[in-house]
């Protein structure tokens, strides 16, 4: 079976307002033809299947599989479960990615010989403001395990699989967990960077615009759901309990994740809906130690902490003038 360079998994879910915007971006890939397209259409009630099959049609390279509606994990696992390259990526239904970003992604992974490769994405907002998630930097992490996880936990890698590629064979028996909602992302990413021997990054490439709808799963009514990253957090606290200065960061981690499920209970004020698990969250704030936050949080994070430790209401104003959650 021929095997193809890239396999670019797309999960979609009643998405007929933006995906032949999405799709037709992938089309225009300068890579297309040796990029393998998994559409995972996750039992949309929409014309998102229409849409969808008549590029199937189309072009050969594209795939496209239906499945009864699971949540966005599981959409992704159907995609892992056939693809066929030898380096795998992922985009969102909603989302929009220039001419050149899988190329440039393939470049900078096979000439490094990495693992996985991190790149840089841009947040488009409803009002057009467009902003790049971080600086411009080069780094490589090359067999020092320790280093790739502790950089993970202190936000330097992030959470997100978009602005990833994996080597196939790193996350070969990996799969997305569909027990949660929010945060699947950083469960995988953590799992998947254990696995890793060498990372490379190049935040000068950030050809991938991640679309903020006020529509989206971040910003919609209040649920349960905001406590998944938490609840994962725990998960990679207890993996690394066996090395001192990883239980370090992974607790620093947690506690950044616990400042945000905070601001999403006092955004919606949703105190009354949840008080004992403002509770829990709240008394581990107290708990964490300012100067174990000093030294393992990331200044940005670190005022967070203190801001939502003990002054949470101007914790909110901040949040929305310098985004520090």
């Amino acid at each position: 079976m021929f095997k193809y360079d890239l396999s670019l998994i797309i999960p979609v879910y009643n998405a007929e307002r933006y995906i032949e915007d999405t799709i037709s971006a992938v089309v225009n890939q300068t890579i297309f033809p040796n990029v393998e397209v998994i559409i995972v259409n996750d039992g949309s009630s929409d014309d998102t299947e229409s849409i969808c099959e008549k590029y199937v049609k189309d072009y050969e390279n594209i795939k496209l599989i239906t499945q009864n509606n699971m949540g966005v994990s599981e959409a992704r696992n159907s995609g892992l479960r056939v693809a066929t390259g030898n380096y795998v990526t992922f985009l969102d239904a909603d989302d929009f990615v220039e001419a050149d970003l899988y190329e440039k992604e393939l470049q900078l992974i096979k000439d490094n010989s990495a693992d996985i490769g991190v790149v840089d994405f841009k947040k488009v907002h409803d009002d057009g403001t467009i902003v790049k998630y971080r600086k411009n930097y080069v780094r490589t992490w090359n067999g020092d395990n320790s280093s790739i996880i502790k950089d993970f936990l202190s936000g330097i890698i992030g959470n997100q699989v978009v602005d990833k590629i994996f080597s196939k064979a790193i996350i070969n028996g990996l799969s997305f967990s569909g027990k949660y909602k929010i945060g699947e992302d950083m469960l995988f990413m953590y799992q998947a960077l254990e696995c890793a021997e060498k990372v490379v990054m190049d935040t000068s490439i950030a050809d991938y615009h991640y679309i903020v709808r006020s529509d989206s799963a971040m910003t919609g009514k209040f649920d349960e759901k905001y406590f998944d990253p938490v609840i994962i957090s725990e998960i990679i606290l207890d993996s690394c309990a066996y090395e001192k200065e990883l239980k370090h960061y992974a607790q620093a981690h947690l506690i950044h994740e616990i400042c945000k499920s905070c601001e999403y209970i006092y955004r919606h004020k949703a105190e009354k809906m949840c008080p004992d698990k403002l509770k829990y969250l709240r008394n581990k704030l107290a708990e964490y130690s300012v100067l174990d936050a000093k030294k393992y949080l990331i200044k940005k994070q670190f005022l967070g902490f203190l801001l939502m430790r003990f002054v949470p209401k101007i914790y909110m104003l901040a949040h929305r003038m310098m985004h520090i959650g």
